[in-house]
C-alpha cells in the first residue's frame, strides 16, 4: 500500500481511467488587490492546488505494499503453508448429556471437544484459550472411547501446563496438542527447528499468544493453498482497504495481493483501518473466511453475515474480540429512480411554497386570474399526467439487504455488503458515499476521530439512502388524492393497496433501525462521547422524523381509502336515487297498464276510437303533475 507524501503533487498514470486514479484536487479562484481606477480585482488564472495525493482505485499491483504483522518473526507464511491441516479426519462425535452435565461445576470441564473444533475458521480468543486449557484433570473423563486417543495425546500437555506455567507449555506438549488438532509439521523437517520458529521469545516454551498466532497462521495459510486460489479468482467480491490518520491517508482499491494483506498488520501511523467487502455472495465466501481468521470473528456473527435467508437482521452485539453491527439496507431501485424521487420531492416542496405564497397575496388582478386560468391544464390532460407520474412511482425500491459491520479492538472496521458497488447504477455505492465524498477530503472529520465515528458515518449513509423513499410518499399521496377526485369510481383501488404495502415494508426497516439507535447504540459508552454522540443523535433525529412521516402517511392513506369508499358509496346512492325517481314517475303508467290490461269484456275505454291517445294524454298529465309535486317538495 503505497502513497506519495501529502505535500507532493503528482499524478499517477496507468492503464485505468483518469477518474479512478487521479489524485483529488480542489479548485480555487484567487484574487489580488489592484490599483486600477475601476477598483476591480483582476482574477488570476485558475490553478489546481493539491490537498493531498491519495492512492485510490486500480493502482498497479507492484505499488501495493503491506506491513508485516511480525507476531512470529521466524515463522513465515511459507512455513505455515507447508504444515498439514487434516481437520476432516478429526473425530466429531457428540456425546450424550445427562442432567448433571449442565451443572455450574462441570459445564466447562465437560465441554465437548467437537464443539471446540468446529467450525474450522473459528479462532476467537476465548475459544483458543479454552482449547489451550481444556484438558484439566477434572475435565479429562469421557464416556466415549472415540475420544480416548485424543485425551491421551493431550495428557502430556496437561502436565506441562502445571509444570511450566498456566499460560505456557513445553515443546513436546505443544506437538501433542497440534497433533490432536490435526496439525502436523512438514515431512522431513526437524520438530525442534519447527518449534524454535514458533517460539518467538526463545524461552523453551510455547505461550498462549504464540499458540493463538500459529493457529491463525496455519488456518490462514491453508486457505491460500492452490485448491482455494481458484475460488478466490472466481469470487465476485471486491476488497478495498484504507488506512488513515488526521494527516495521512492510504487507500488501496481493489486489493490485488490478498495473501500479503491477510498476513499484514495496520501501519503504526494509522489511527483507523477500514476494510470494505462489496459484492459478497454466499457461494464465494473464501475471502470472508480469510477475514474471519485474520480478525478473529465470532462464528455467531459470521453466521448472521453468511446466512442470506431473506431475513434482514438489525442488531448490535459485543464479543470478546470485536463488536458486530447488522443493519438493514433499503434504497431506491436505481440511480435514475433516486433522481426521480428527489425531483418529485423538490417539486412538491416548491408547489407547497408557491401555494402558501399565493394564499397570502390579497391583491391579485384580473389579468393574473386570467393568466392562471390560461395555464390550467384540461381535466383529461391532468389525469394523463397524474397517471404517468404515479406509474413511474409504482416500483421505487429494491429488495431489502443487510450490511454487516465488524469493529475490532485495534480500531479496524470491516464492512460487508451483499451487492457490488461497481459497474451497475442499481448498486449501493457505500465506498463512494463515505470515502470519496467525505474521508478523502483533508478537512474530513472522519479522519480526526476513532473507528466509531466511521461506523456512525456508515450508518448515516444507510439512513440517507432510505429517506427519499419516505419523503416521496407526501407527493405520491397528494397526486393519488387528485387522481381519485378526477376519476371518481374509475380510480384503480390497487394503487392504494400497493402504497400501503410499500409503507409497511419501509416501516419494517425504519422502526428496527430507530430501536437499534435509540435503544442500544445510545446506551453504549463508545457511542456517547464527543462528536460520535452528536452525529449519532442526528441520525436518530432523522430516523424519528422518518418514523413520524410514515405514521402520517399511513393516516393520509387511510383517509384516501375512506374517501374512495365515500365516493363509491355516493355513486351507488346516486344510482339508486335515479332509479327510485324513475320508478316513481313511471308508477302511474304501470298502474294504468295493469288496469286496462285486465281481460274484462265491459271496459268502454278499450273500445273507443281514440282510447290509445287518451291513455297517453292522461299518463303524461299524471307524470307532469307528479314531477312538479316532487320538485315542489325538493325531493329531486
Amino acid at each position: 500500500m503505497a502513497s506519495a507524501p501529502p505535500i507532493e503533487s503528482r499524478r499517477r498514470r496507468n492503464s485505468a481511467s483518469p477518474r479512478e486514479n487521479a489524485p483529488l484536487f480542489r479548485h480555487y479562484d484567487t484574487f489580488s488587490p489592484s490599483s486600477s481606477s475601476s477598483g476591480a480585482s483582476p482574477m488570476r488564472p485558475r490553478r489546481e492546488i493539491p490537498l493531498m495525493n491519495i492512492v485510490v482505485d486500480k493502482q498497479p499491483s507492484a505499488e501495493e505494499k503491506w506491513t508485516d504483522a511480525g507476531k512470529l518473526p521466524t515463522f513465515t507464511v511459507e512455513d505455515a503453508q507447508k504444515m498439514e491441516w487434516d481437520y476432516a479426519n478429526i473425530v466429531r462425535e457428540v456425546r450424550k448429556h445427562s442432567a448433571h452435565d449442565f451443572t455450574e461445576f462441570d459445564h466447562d470441564a465437560d465441554e465437548d471437544l467437537a464443539v471446540l473444533l468446529d467450525p474450522f475458521y473459528d479462532v476467537t480468543t476465548g475459544r483458543l484459550k479454552r482449547m489451550f486449557h481444556h484438558f484439566a484433570p477434572h475435565g479429562a473423563s469421557s464416556s466415549f472411547s472415540s475420544f480416548s486417543s485424543i485425551l491421551l495425546s493431550f495428557s502430556i500437555c496437561i502436565l506441562s501446563i502445571f509444570v511450566v506455567g498456566e499460560d505456557k507449555v513445553s515443546y513436546e506438549a505443544f506437538e501433542k496438542g497440534l497433533t490432536a488438532l490435526g496439525i502436523t509439521p512438514p515431512v522431513g523437517e526437524s520438530i525442534d527447528d519447527f518449534m524454535r520458529k514458533i517460539d518467538a521469545d526463545h524461552d523453551g516454551c510455547i505461550s498462549l499468544d504464540e499458540f493463538i498466532h500459529v493457529v491463525q497462521m496455519v488456518k490462514q495459510a491453508h486457505l491460500f493453498r492452490p485448491e482455494h486460489e481458484a475460488d478466490a479468482y472466481s469470487s465476485t467480491a471486491l476488497l478495498r482497504v484504507v488506512d488513515y490518520s488526521p494527516t495521512t491517508l492510504h487507500a488501496t482499491s481493489p486489493v490485488k495481493k490478498l495473501m500479503p494483506f491477510m498476513f499484514s498488520a495496520t501501519p503504526a501511523w494509522a489511527k483507523v483501518r477500514w476494510v470494505h467487502v462489496a459484492g459478497f455472495k454466499r457461494t464465494d465466501d473464501i475471502n470472508l473466511r480469510r477475514l474471519a481468521i485474520k480478525y478473529q470473528l465470532h462464528p455467531l456473527a459470521l453466521e448472521d453475515c453468511l446466512n442470506q435467508d431473506g431475513v434482514v437482521r438489525c442488531k448490535y452485539e459485543h464479543y470478546e474480540d470485536h463488536k458486530f453491527l447488522c443493519l438493514p439496507l433499503l434504497r431506491p431501485l436505481d440511480k435514475q429512480k433516486k433522481s426521480d424521487l428527489e425531483g418529485y420531492i423538490n417539486r412538491h416542496r416548491y408547489d407547497m411554497f408557491a401555494k402558501d405564497r399565493s394564499l397570502g397575496d390579497k391583491a391579485r388582478s384580473i389579468s393574473d386570474m386570467s393568466y392562471e386560468k390560461a395555464r390550467a391544464e384540461g381535466k383529461r390532460q391532468k389525469k394523463l399526467d397524474l397517471e404517468a407520474k404515479l406509474d413511474n412511482l409504482r416500483i421505487i425500491m429494491r429488495k431489502p439487504q443487510q450490511l454487516c459491520i465488524f469493529i475490532a479492538k485495534d480500531d479496524t472496521v470491516l464492512s460487508v455488503q451483499e451487492e457490488s458497488d461497481v459497474g451497475d447504477n442499481t448498486n449501493f455505492p457505500l465506498w463512494t458515499l463515505v470515502f470519496r465524498q467525505h474521508m478523502s477530503k483533508s478537512y474530513s472529520k472522519i479522519r480526526t476521530h476513532d473507528a466509531m465515528f466511521l461506523v456512525v458515518s456508515i450508518l448515516n449513509a444507510v439512513v440517507d439512502e432510505t429517506m427519499p423513499l419516505v419523503q416521496v410518499f407526501e407527493s405520491k399521496l397528494r397526486m393519488m388524492g387528485k387522481l381519485l377526485r378526477i376519476e371518481g369510481t374509475k380510480f384503480n383501488i390497487k394503487r392504494l393497496a400497493r402504497a400501503k404495502k410499500n409503507l409497511i415494508a419501509i416501516e419494517k426497516i425504519v422502526r428496527p433501525l430507530l430501536d437499534l439507535v435509540d435503544g442500544q447504540l445510545m446506551d453504549h459508552a463508545e457511542f456517547t462521547t464527543g462528536e460520535v454522540k452528536n452525529y449519532l443523535r442526528d441520525v436518530k433525529d432523522h430516523l424519528k422524523q422518518m418514523a413520524n412521516d410514515i405514521k402520517e402517511h399511513q393516516q393520509v392513506l387511510a383517509e384516501l381509502v375512506d374517501e374512495d369508499k365515500q365516493i363509491r358509496q355516493q355513486h351507488k346512492d346516486d344510482v339508486l336515487y335515479i332509479m327510485t325517481i324513475s320508478a316513481t314517475l313511471f308508477l302511474p303508467g304501470t298502474f294504468m297498464t295493469g288496469l286496462y290490461g285486465m281481460n274484462f269484456d265491459n271496459m268502454p275505454e278499450l273500445h273507443t276510437e281514440y282510447g290509445y291517445f287518451v291513455w297517453w294524454a292522461v299518463f303524461f298529465a299524471i307524470l307532469v303533475g307528479l314531477f312538479s309535486y316532487l320538485k315542489h317538495k325538493q325531493w329531486i
